[in-house]
């Protein structure tokens, strides 16, 4: 059976986690302004970190659907992109494959993705990131993916809802692609094979949303609905009793309503 290895970190304090998904710099209609406030919200609170769930690039192609002259060279994307996070490089913890970032690889064989992480120095997790973060007693298992589909407001969720039946058992599924942020609380029975029971236990879904204006985009030439700027984030706390067993998560939505 194969092993996928889980990247753990520990915290004595509660933490806030940003998705920084979707960004798709280098397309013309990314919100630098909100960009750029996110990253340095994420600087100067000692206590935030971020992943990302891809498409952290627009990555257009001559053979994508988005507008390759619409849209920065690839160099300059990722020359700027690099230059932009890593004041907050530090406080990453990982991020994911993406169906834009996977456009350099199906055309001529290189990854961008792991070009970005050794850049950077941040930790690529692959197509399906793992992560346990523990604070103080208080264990979080953290999937990411970078998500699928479209359609309506429901299709997404309940293609964000897949994730979670590859991988049973996190508190946490973090996923992107659709740019539109939703949160679906759920409950799973999972089988304790240490203490031969059932444990019933509280799962978030956490959709990010995206960082493009809609005006004259890509999404208004086919008559999407816009949805608001911003990215998810899941605040974690130790349990007040410190238990092991006992954990408390809060998503929220980090965004930018004005911005469309």
């Amino acid at each position: 059976m194969t092993k996928h290895t889980i990247q753990r970190y520990d915290f004595k304090n509660p933490i806030r986690i940003y998705n920084m998904g979707d960004i798709h710099r280098g397309n013309q209609n990314c919100d630098l302004a909100f960009l750029y406030s996110t990253i340095n919200t994420i600087k100067e609170n000692p206590n935030a970190y971020w992943v990302s769930t891809g498409d952290l690039l627009e990555v257009a192609t001559k053979n994508s659907k988005s507008d390759s002259y619409e849209a920065s060279n690839l160099q300059y994307e990722l020359d700027t992109l690099t230059t932009e996070l890593s004041v907050i490089s530090d406080k990453c913890l990982g991020f994911v494959a993406s169906n834009h970032h996977n456009r350099v690889d199906k055309e001529i064989g290189i990854s961008i993705d792991k070009v970005l992480a050794h850049n950077l120095n941040i930790p690529f997790l692959g197509i399906t990131g793992l992560i346990r973060v523990q604070i103080c007693t208080s264990p979080y298992f953290m999937c990411l993916h970078h998500g699928i589909g479209g359609g309506t407001y429901g299709g997404k969720v309940n293609n964000a809802m897949r994730i979670a039946h590859n991988y049973l058992g996190a508190d946490i599924y973090m996923s992107g692609h659709t740019h539109t942020y939703s949160h679906v609380p759920f409950m799973q029975q999972v089988v304790d094979r240490k203490r031969g029971s059932i444990r019933t236990i509280l799962s978030h879904s956490v959709v990010t949303g995206h960082c493009l204006k809609w005006k004259e985009s890509y999404a208004e030439k086919l008559a999407l609905h816009p949805a608001p700027i911003g990215f998810a984030y899941i605040d974690l706390f130790p349990n007040a009793s410190n238990r092991s067993n006992s954990r408390l998560a809060k998503p929220g939505f980090h965004n930018n309503i004005a911005g469309v």
